[in-house]
Order: C-alpha cells, then sequence, then structure tokens
C-alpha cells in the first residue's frame, strides 16, 4: 500500500470515528453557535442598533466664529451626544460620571487659536475636565476635537473674517514699526 492511500485510509477512519461521536459533534459545532448567541445578546449585538453615542458636554465661555464653528462641528459628530452647560454644571456632571468629558471653551478662545496658527500669539488653551476611568473614551474626544478645532481654525484663517483681521493687524503693527528692517518692508 503507497503512503497516500495510507494517510487518505488514517483520515477516513479519524472522520468516521468523529461523526459516531455524538459529544465531540456536538461540542465542535453546536457549542461555538450558542456560546457566539449568547455573547451576540450580553453585549447587544444586533445589527440593526444604533452606537451608544458618547455624552460631552460644552462650556461655551466663548461667542467668537471659531467657537461657535467648533461647538456646531461637535454636535454634527453622530458619535457624540453634545449639551451646553455652564462650568459648575459640567464639573458636577463629570465628577458623578454623568458625562465623560466636558469641553471648556473658555472667552477669547477662538482670536487666540487664529493667532497661535500663526504664531504671533500665545498657545490657545483648551481645558477639558474628564472622568479618570474613561481614558478611552477621552482619548477618542480629544481625537474629534482636534479634528474639529484644526479645521475651523485652519478654514476661518484662510478664508474667513478672523484671518483678514489678523492680516490688518500684522499690517498695523508693520506700519507702527519706527525702525522696521529690509524684511519688514519687503513683507509689507
Amino acid at each position: 500500500m503507497s503512503s497516500s492511500k495510507a494517510i487518505v485510509a488514517l483520515i477516513r477512519k479519524d472522520v468516521l470515528l468523529f461523526l459516531k461521536d455524538k459529544r465531540a459533534l456536538f461540542l465542535s459545532l453546536v457549542m461555538p453557535v450558542i456560546l457566539a448567541a449568547f455573547f451576540g445578546f450580553l453585549t447587544g449585538g444586533g445589527g440593526n442598533k444604533e452606537a451608544a453615542k458618547i455624552k460631552i458636554a460644552v462650556v461655551m465661555e466663548d461667542q467668537h466664529a471659531v467657537s461657535q464653528k467648533i461647538l456646531a462641528g461637535l454636535k454634527a459628530e453622530s458619535s457624540l451626544e453634545v449639551s451646553e452647560l455652564n462650568l459648575d454644571q459640567a464639573q458636577e456632571q463629570v465628577r458623578k460620571g454623568k458625562l465623560a468629558v466636558a469641553v471648556r471653551l473658555p472667552n477669547g478662545f477662538g482670536k487666540t487659536a487664529g493667532d497661535a496658527l500663526f504664531g504671533v500669539g500665545k498657545k490657545a488653551d483648551l481645558p477639558v475636565l474628564y472622568d479618570p476611568s474613561q481614558a478611552t473614551t477621552l482619548a477618542m474626544v480629544k481625537g474629534m476635537l482636534t479634528q474639529q478645532v484644526m479645521q475651523v481654525v485652519s478654514a476661518e484663517m484662510f478664508s474667513g473674517n478672523a484671518g483678514s483681521e489678523l492680516v490688518d493687524r500684522g499690517l498695523k503693527e508693520l506700519d507702527g514699526a519706527t525702525n522696521a528692517n529690509l524684511e519688514q518692508r519687503e513683507l509689507k
């Protein structure tokens, strides 16, 4: 008998033994399906359900156009449920665990963010309050927040009123420079 016939005979024998053993069939075929269904039930694994939204608050202390657009962008995020609260309410909600994250847009943020983009001002401060047990959620929210800030600030600075105001301020500063060097005169 050749080696290939011997291998086929061994496989055939093992398959027949496996098919006759009802316990082995049950554990191999039925049990994984039961376990998958059980864990799917526990974790709400129906395909027709909407994913849970992350509850965050935004504390709007700044009424600048940039801040308003950031708020609108966060509200448009499908994975976020955004509410506007004052600082005390937001702190209390985060402390009690009712909110994972609260973002504070401080007064003057819109102007400061635009100036900071071009390096003509101090870094824009964007405080975030969060529940320490929600580190993964914090990382996700910070990512979405960073995306919104970068999109809104860059769009506003390159094609909005805030960019025009920054250019006008820069030109006034150049005009007011008493001992402007060659580079400053060429820039103007």
